[in-house]
């Protein structure tokens, strides 16, 4: 399951980043090989899996088949549900076949960290070699932006964004994490994606509080990362003047969200037709464009996107699902999930600016769809996990000698010395 899980990672990434114009060759062979397997796996092994603690998946991913078939472009939508399903029935098997909670997402953080290092690394070094392939004209603003090997910046700044948190919380030494955040704040700055800059800055202040729980930490990481990202900045030479800073922050399109606000608008009047179901996964879009096949229009917001697909029925299982997997990771309290949960919280986040959480089309969605099925599955390892120690200690007389020994003249010696007032 692991190489199948890599493997699904890789190609999409490779998608994306290699300019070879395709769309759906990598994608479909990479995850027709995840439903294979994971169907082989479940095959011998479904009757051992707590299905109860997906059930918000389960529900969310029926929903969505309902809702396929009553798009205006069934084949499409249908595809796109077929596509999800694979990519989920792969996590689900691959996190069942891990026994241990940390080792569910350690191959997925040092796929991660090498992928996104990578990218960023090479989209930096690419701004004096060949500056026209990693800037990206935006025609709505009218300004450059950098997108590195990606189509589009927001794309580059997810990618930043994951890089900065999982090199931030995750174990190791500093030595080679400190570099890794520099370029990938230096990276997300020149991407002037803005949706990403307060979805990494919400995301790491929150898991900065669920570790310590401690304010005057949380204050102290702020003002870390504000030194950490000027210094970025001044190291690949930015001159923060009054008009770079107009445009790095876009402010003329601060108003409407580029455009955003006009397209949810739209959105919540057109669910009005279609409450219960929505217009069908993948093509919520065809409620504005009135055309016969999907044009992957984006509504920039994930829920959003959920309501016009699934309907009301499908966005509240979606969001249900969400809620639920970033409580249990938050239940769970332990440090060696941070970098999980930055990546979670980061995605859910940014969820509301961009359509993050969306079909299987993009690694980052995967990622998030890897991370909220992880969140689901901690619930019976937890309770695994409280159940050892009791076990351990309720059979005393299989404690060693020499331990009972020294429990025994504790005890002793507590008693001798430390009588009952």
């Amino acid at each position: 399951m692991a190489i199948v899980l890599v493997i699904v990672f890789v190609a999409l990434i490779l998608k994306d980043t290699s300019y070879l114009g395709d769309s759906y060759i990598l994608r479909g062979v990479s995850q027709g090989i995840a439903l294979t397997a994971a169907a082989y796996w479940l095959a011998f092994n479904a009757d051992k899996v707590n299905w109860s603690k997906y059930a918000w998946l389960l529900l969310f991913l029926f929903s969505i088949s309902i809702s396929a078939s009553q798009s205006n472009d069934i084949f499409f939508s249908g595809m796109q549900v077929l596509s999800l399903i694979a990519a989920c029935l792969l996590f689900i098997a691959y996190i069942e076949n891990e026994p241990t909670v940390t080792g569910r997402i350690r191959l997925v953080e040092n796929v991660m960290l090498s992928s996104c290092a990578l990218i960023c690394v090479a989209s930096l070094l690419a701004i004096k070699i060949k500056p026209d392939l990693v800037y990206h004209f935006d025609d709505f603003e009218n300004i450059y932006r950098f997108r590195g090997f990606f189509s589009m910046p927001a794309m580059m700044g997810a990618t930043a964004s994951i890089l900065f948190g999982v090199a931030m919380f995750r174990n190791g030494s500093w030595l080679y994490r400190m570099p890794l955040i520099l370029v990938a704040l230096a990276t997300l700055y020149m991407t002037s994606s803005r949706t990403y800059w307060i979805a990494a800055l919400g995301a790491m202040v929150i898991v900065v509080w669920w570790r310590s729980r401690s304010k005057n930490l949380v204050v102290i990481s702020i003002t870390i990362a504000a030194v950490i990202g000027l210094t970025a900045i001044q190291a690949v030479n930015i001159s923060v003047s009054k008009k770079t800073a107009e445009t790095t922050l876009r402010t003329d399109s601060l108003a409407n969200l580029s455009g955003r606000t006009l397209a949810w608008q739209y959105a919540f009047e057109s669910i009005q037709q279609r409450p219960l179901l929505g217009y069908g996964f993948a093509t919520g879009d065809l409620a504005f464009t009135k055309a016969e096949k999907a044009t992957k229009l984006s509504l920039h917001n994930g829920y959003v996107q959920a309501m016009m697909d699934a309907g009301i029925l499908g966005a509240s299982f979606y969001i249900a699902l969400i809620v639920t997997a970033i409580y249990r990771i938050y239940k769970s309290r332990q440090a060696d999930l941070s970098a999980g949960f930055y990546i979670l919280l980061l995605l859910a986040i940014a969820n509301l600016g961009e359509s993050v959480m969306f079909t299987a089309a993009m690694y980052f969605s995967l990622l998030a769809w890897f991370y909220a099925i992880f969140g689901l599955s901690i619930k019976d390892v937890e309770v695994a996990e409280q159940v050892k120690p009791a076990d351990t200690t309720a059979h005393a007389p299989a404690v060693s000698a020499s331990l009972g020994t020294r429990i025994i003249g504790k005890s002793f010696l507590h008693k001798r010395y430390f009588p009952k007032q």
